[in-house]
């Protein structure tokens, strides 16, 4: 299948999936995500996971859109390959990332910089604590089950901010969101399929 069939298959699967929101739709069109693991992995193939993982993704600032329509800061926690995160930087003011080694790091300040996005900064580690300095978080949102207290993630929110964090239910796990007053709402955001996908 070429590149561009790769793209119209993914927006009339998001399209089918509820997300139609014309400014997410178009960041993704202007940056593929095939294309963008080209740049990490110039052997890069497609999986048959790879509309389920990132439908489930785009869910997440789906939501956040409908919540919010203006981010500023973001916090993207455990990321792997950082598809996630640019798309992220084209949808708020800054972008603050986790990464889990000094390695991922380089790679990932490599590409991003080569392709001039400025608003995305990097740091090593799982805790939240990395960038409270630059709290509160417009969304806080992490690929892998937090061990940290949430209370503490929530204190880091704006009055209009948003974490999404796993929840267990049924012997499935599912995102759930939760707000500023630690109201929680589930989501459809299966997190087995984020968190086994290399291309965020």
């Amino acid at each position: 299948m070429k590149n561009r069939e790769i793209l119209i298959q993914l927006i009339m699967k998001l399209r089918g999936a509820g997300i139609i929101n014309n400014t997410l739709l178009s960041i993704i069109e202007k940056n593929p995500p095939h294309y963008y693991m080209k740049l990490i992995e110039e052997k890069y193939e497609i999986k048959p996971s790879f509309y389920y993982e990132l439908i489930n993704l785009i869910k997440m600032f789906d939501y956040c859109l409908k919540r919010n329509s203006k981010i500023n800061n973001f916090l993207f926690g455990n990321v792997k390959n950082g598809w996630g995160v640019l798309l992220a930087s084209q949808l708020s003011k800054r972008v603050y990332v986790l990464c889990s080694s000094s390695k991922q790091k380089n790679k990932l300040e490599k590409v991003y910089t080569s392709h001039n996005f400025k608003n995305i900064f990097l740091t090593v580690g799982d805790c939240i604590s990395g960038w409270k300095r630059v709290a509160p978080f417009d969304v806080i949102f992490s690929l892998n089950k937090i061990n940290n207290n949430p209370v503490s993630l929530i204190s880091n929110l704006s009055n209009n901010g948003i974490l999404f964090i796993p929840f267990n239910k049924n012997k499935f796990t599912n995102y759930i969101k939760v707000d500023k007053f630690a109201s929680m709402t589930e989501t459809s955001i299966d997190f087995d399929s984020i968190n086994s996908s290399m291309i965020l």
